[in-house]
């Protein structure tokens, strides 16, 4: 069955692709994160992870999908301050109007500056080999964002903070 499930999602849409933006509050001591993901490619990411079905943002989700979803996303997500790993808590999770992706919002909490980040995004790259996760980094006074595309090459990224 759940094969079924992965090669109905390879039809479904060819693409596979993440974006995941990571904003410093300096005013907050806040990092704000936002993932927007394909729900059927989450979906089987995180029931494999889990090893078992989550049903995200529907009437049939599981009542520890929150933990099941942090499982995996704590392993896939991970930020690394100024040297300490750093972990991730769920604030709100909602499907996308035409429910082909979800949204998932992120937040870390008591940053009081960042000298250097490094993300390692691996989401969905167990899964697909042509899997792209696009970040949009945000980390000081500077209004220009950096975007940056990792994949099954490069995995990980370290920015020096222009705060």
């Amino acid at each position: 069955m759940l094969l079924l499930y992965y090669l109905l999602a390879m039809w479904i849409h060819p693409i596979h692709i993440s974006k995941t933006s990571i904003d410093y509050k300096a005013e907050t001591q806040t990092i704000e994160i936002t993932s927007h993901i394909f729900i059927d490619d989450f979906e089987l990411a995180v029931t494999q992870f889990n090893n078992q079905p989550v049903y995200a943002t529907t009437t049939k989700e599981v009542a520890n999908a929150d933990s099941l979803i942090m499982n995996y996303m704590n392993t896939a997500l991970q930020l690394t301050i100024d040297g300490q790993t750093k972990n991730l808590t769920l604030i709100g999770k909602e499907r996308t109007r035409d429910y082909s992706a979800i949204w998932l919002y992120f937040e870390i909490t008591e940053v009081a500056s960042i000298e250097n980040i490094t993300v390692s995004n691996t989401i969905l790259m167990d899964l697909f080999k042509d899997q792209k996760n696009i970040v949009k980094m945000s980390t000081g006074k500077s209004s220009q964002p950096q975007y940056l595309i990792l994949d099954r090459n490069k995995k990980v990224i370290s920015v020096k903070s222009d705060s």
